[in-house]
């Protein structure tokens, strides 16, 4: 007897599907993974400001703070050049003003006036009682920095760095050529 053909659109299959096997390569990848994501989480939990952190450092004043020149690590207070400082482990850029690139100058005169203006914005933090305030627009910039104004004994550094011409005005868009 001739055996019935099969039409050449129907499939056959071996039979139901087998489950797989939970190997030791799966679970290492599903607890390194676990691990992973954890580690990423409390990283993230530890250094990302919360609210509250955010909303207190809105608008405070500090007294006896004392500010170095950050170090290649980093610092809890300390000054990164003439516009961006650490202020209790948190970057913050401060609005108002541009000073000199000191990390990528385009040429010396550039290199030099930033180290004037950020040596000046060291002195100038460590002269008197401090008050940060919060702009209007946002409360960080593309960087995740916190943008914020200082005063010193209420005096505004913007405005004494821009009057030694440390620094310029700036509110955006295109920066001075140093050089």
């Amino acid at each position: 007897m001739k055996r019935p053909t099969r039409p050449s659109n129907v499939v056959r299959f071996g039979g139901p599907p087998r489950a797989k096997k939970f190997g030791l390569k799966d679970v290492t990848l599903l607890f390194g993974s676990a691990i992973a994501f954890g580690t990423f989480a409390g990283v993230a939990l530890h250094y990302w400001p919360s609210g509250e952190a955010s909303l207190a450092f809105a608008s405070s004043s500090a007294t006896s703070v004392h500010f170095s020149i950050c170090s290649a690590g980093g610092g809890a207070n300390c000054v990164i050049d003439g516009d961006t400082i650490r202020w209790n482990g948190e970057k913050v850029r401060l609005v108002g003003f541009n000073t000199p690139e000191i990390s990528e100058p385009q040429c010396a005169a550039e290199a030099t006036k930033g180290e004037q203006a950020k040596l000046r914005l060291q002195q100038l933090l460590n002269s008197g009682s401090l008050s940060f305030s919060a702009t209007a627009e946002r409360d960080r910039d593309r960087y995740g920095r916190l943008l914020r104004e200082v005063r010193v004994d209420g005096r505004d550094v913007a405005e004494v760095l821009i009057s030694e011409g440390l620094a310029e005005p700036y509110s955006g868009g295109q920066k001075r050529d140093w050089c």
